[in-house]
């Protein structure tokens, strides 16, 4: 028993810090090597000081020995799980996502959000399964399977959410629709942080002008990065100046395309932009000929007219979206906060498009700015009018807009804000209105006119979650009056319809953050030179790595016990 605890810290360490255990070949009892790998190592550095210890790791020097950090990894998670507190209280929620690994398989996490027995709201991952077939019904089973045997039913499951993957939520034959199906109460509700990011892609690609502008800085980065000079005379140019948004923009060269990362290079883009133009002038007048004229290209056509008006517009829309953004990924999130961001954006993109006096104040600004900086282009270039051949029995003709300036107002800030309002209400509107009524739930909208209720108020919460709807608004109205003079005490009894619909809104989920979390880990732990991991093991090391708050609830008297209750595992 004495050995098994230390083998259980020795796993624990090694977890915890995404430490590989040891390779094909570095076996404790082949002396010819130096390194045995970080267990075996760390098991030889312990028995120094443990008698216990070193007296076992002598009898066991064989290939069993490979084994144990496996087995007690699988027992360790086996105890890690079973100590979660999975009392769930009636409802849960399901979060689930895949990538590929660095093997090229496709991995699942699932991760659950449910309120705890001490009625804590707990969001954590639940299992690690590498997916064989990417069908919606081979993952549906991957999700029975794994709730069955966590003694877990699919029926308390309130609401689920997927990041766009049209086999995980298709409304038709996605796994959202197949959970649907079998459990109608289960509300699709979308990441709300990867559907905005989505959103901000459709802005930025939805126009030619606005392509043409990452293509611009993608080759600029590229071209940049390819060779060490280069980055070299990029950061030392971007010292001249004082501005550290244009620092960061030439010098941060790994990361790429950091002006569309970073939230204060956003706000100062066309600072960046004029650093990037001029960094690209001063880097082609000191490289090589055959180089020299791509530099040429890119720096005409970063100082075109179209490229700073585009800017611009693209400033505009990253202005609204920000501080949306930037509360999505914070660490506590709110539903409904998160529901008033994305309302607040869509609602001055809307004011942004209907407004005609903006594109107007886009377009001086942007002469301004290439008059300021003496820029060849201060407008738009002439381009000569495509007409289709019309024949002589034809009565019809194309209605061909002749100002270039009034073609990119349409064609590019026009469309632009169409295609951000139209798939923000693809998105975020499909169950606004049972949002909008558990919107009621939150302390801040209680005021003394909530004594009379919307005939409708609760309608679609009542059916779907089967609560009695008059005696919901009673208990509702009963409630917002009395909720200053009450405690946290007695509310289940008191009111015992406002206590469930406070426990489905408190599980609704509002990003897959645990699902990204588990990825980042995956790339630390499954590396090109730990391709060949198992997948049983691969889950257990993620599943410690993820969850590192609760090792210390582990029961290593649990593991004993399974060692104990196993005649191979004795052996060992």
């Amino acid at each position: 028993r004495d050995v098994l605890v230390h083998l259980i810290d020795i796993i624990l360490f090694l977890a915890k810090q995404g430490l590989p255990f040891h390779g094909h070949e570095e076996e404790v009892g082949d002396v010819n090597l130096m390194n045995h790998g970080n267990f075996l190592e760390l098991i030889a550095l312990l028995s120094k000081y443990d008698r216990v210890l070193g007296e076992h790791l002598g009898k066991v020097i064989n290939e069993k020995s490979q084994n144990v950090q496996r087995i007690c990894t699988m027992g360790m998670v086996y105890s890690h799980q079973s100590s979660r507190g999975m009392t769930i209280f009636s409802y849960f929620s399901i979060a689930m996502d895949c990538t590929t690994d660095i093997a090229h398989q496709d991995q699942a996490s699932i991760a659950i959000r449910y309120i705890r027995s001490d009625l804590c709201v707990v969001g954590c991952l639940n299992e690690v399964v590498c997916v064989e077939v990417s069908s919606a019904e081979s993952l549906l089973n991957i999700l029975k399977g794994t709730f069955t045997s966590k003694g877990v039913d699919l029926q308390h499951a309130v609401s689920q959410c997927y990041n766009g993957a049209a086999v995980m939520s298709g409304q038709y034959v996605g796994v959202r629709a197949l959970i649907e199906k079998e459990n109608p109460n289960c509300l699709y509700i979308w990441t709300f942080d990867h559907a905005l990011n989505l959103f901000i892609i459709q802005a930025s690609s939805a126009s030619l002008l606005a392509k043409q502008l990452f293509v611009l800085l993608e080759q600029t980065y590229n071209l940049i990065s390819v060779s060490c000079k280069r980055c070299k005379l990029a950061v030392t140019y971007s010292q001249y100046t004082s501005h550290s948004t244009c620092q960061q923009l030439i010098g941060g060269l790994s990361e790429k395309l950091l002006v569309m990362c970073s939230s204060h290079v956003k706000k100062n883009f066309l600072i960046a932009l004029w650093m990037l133009w001029r960094n690209v002038s001063l880097l082609g007048a000191v490289c090589k000929l055959y180089v020299k004229h791509t530099y040429e290209g890119l720096h005409k056509n970063l100082a075109s007219f179209e490229t700073v008006i585009t800017t611009l517009l693209l400033k505009k829309i990253f202005d609204i979206t920000d501080p949306a953004s930037k509360y999505l990924q914070s660490e506590s999130i709110d539903l409904l906060q998160a529901m008033n961001h994305v309302e607040t954006s869509q609602s001055q993109l809307l004011e942004l498009r209907n407004n005609g006096g903006v594109y107007e104040e886009i377009y001086e600004s942007s002469i301004s700015f290439c008059e300021w900086h003496d820029l060849e282009d201060v407008q738009f270039p002439v381009v000569r009018v495509c007409r289709k051949k019309r024949m002589d029995d034809e009565m019809t003709h194309n209605e061909i807009m002749t100002s270039a300036k009034e073609r990119h107002r349409v064609n590019t800030f026009l469309l632009s804000l169409d295609v951000s309002v139209s798939y923000m209400n693809e998105c975020f509107s499909s169950h606004r209105q049972i949002l909008s009524y558990l919107a009621l739930l939150n302390p801040s909208h209680f005021t003394a006119k909530e004594g009379v209720l919307p005939k409708d108020a609760f309608n679609i919460c009542a059916q779907r979650y089967s609560f009695s709807k008059e005696a919901l608004q009673k208990e509702y109205v009963t409630f917002v009056k009395a909720y200053p003079r009450l405690s946290n005490s007695g509310l289940r009894l008191a009111f015992p319809n406002i206590y469930e619909m406070y426990k489905t809104l408190v599980t609704l989920p509002v990003g897959s953050t645990k699902c990204e979390c588990c990825f980042s880990k995956l790339k630390l732990i499954k590396t090109c030179l730990r391709s060949t991991m198992s997948s049983q093991c691969l889950a257990s090391l993620i599943m410690i790595a993820v969850e590192r708050s609760l090792i210390g609830e582990i029961d290593p008297s649990s593991i004993m016990s399974r060692f104990a209750s196993s005649p191979l595992l004795q052996k060992i």
